[in-house]
């Protein structure tokens, strides 16, 4: 999490008119930071059918000064490949023996495959943790730019 301390942010805000000074900068630095963190997660997601990764996109407020964006997926196996998998289940057979088909592997080595992950689980890629923990300090300077744009617009 990235925070930023604002001072005085009432008097300044009661002085300006936030959607023209605030908005477009927040607008940029949301749309580049979101941009970014897209990038570099398609770039660890493990790749097998290409799904996960083209699932991959971002979010960003429409409001007219943005205090929001995510990055993220709707695909339903997003979560065990970014966490992992706990053991103590059966992961389902169907979708497994589909992926061994893709990678070769012979379906009697499904059920064997499948016993492994209920009893050890797997382990999670973390591309969208990794991710953002690479660009955090991006992060911080593209805000930290849209605060210095505010101030200078202010000024002027």
């Amino acid at each position: 999490m990235i925070e930023i301390e604002l001072t005085n942010l009432q008097e300044f805000l009661d002085a300006i008119e936030p959607d023209t000074l605030i908005g477009p900068p927040m607008r940029k630095a949301h749309k580049q930071s979101v941009i970014a963190l897209e990038g570099a997660a398609k770039g660890r997601t493990p790749l097998d059918t290409g799904r996960a990764k083209g699932s991959i996109t971002h979010h960003l407020d429409s409001s007219p000064i943005p205090l929001w964006s995510s990055v993220g997926s709707p695909v339903k196996y997003i979560p065990p490949l970014e966490y992992g998998r706990k053991p103590g289940k059966m992961p389902p057979i169907d979708d497994l023996k589909l992926w061994a088909r893709r990678k070769g592997i012979p379906s009697s080595a499904v059920y064997a495959i499948a016993l492994k992950i209920k009893r050890k689980g797997t382990k999670g890629a973390h591309m969208f943790k990794r991710s953002f923990k690479d660009n955090e300090a991006r992060i911080k300077r593209l805000f930290e730019n849209a605060l210095k744009e505010m101030q200078d617009r202010f000024g002027s």
